[in-house]
């Protein structure tokens, strides 16, 4: 899945999404365009909870 880093709220781009190394996203030709791993699930630091690189919280913080 292709996403605007700059508009996309997901899991992937938020900070609380335990993924130090940014596997789960890859840069993109284009201006801000990054490749999201769906298939990844990661801690999310706020909630605990297990969550896939696609998912969305209202305590989404850019990382990006």
């Amino acid at each position: 899945m292709v996403l605007n880093c700059r508009y996309a709220k997901v899991c992937g781009f938020c900070k609380n999404y335990y993924d130090p190394a940014n596997e789960t996203i890859k840069p993109r030709p284009g201006k801000d365009f990054f490749e999201i791993d769906i298939k990844t699930k990661r801690k999310c630091m706020v909630s605990g909870l297990m969550k896939c690189a696609n998912n969305s919280c209202n305590k989404f913080e850019r990382k990006i």
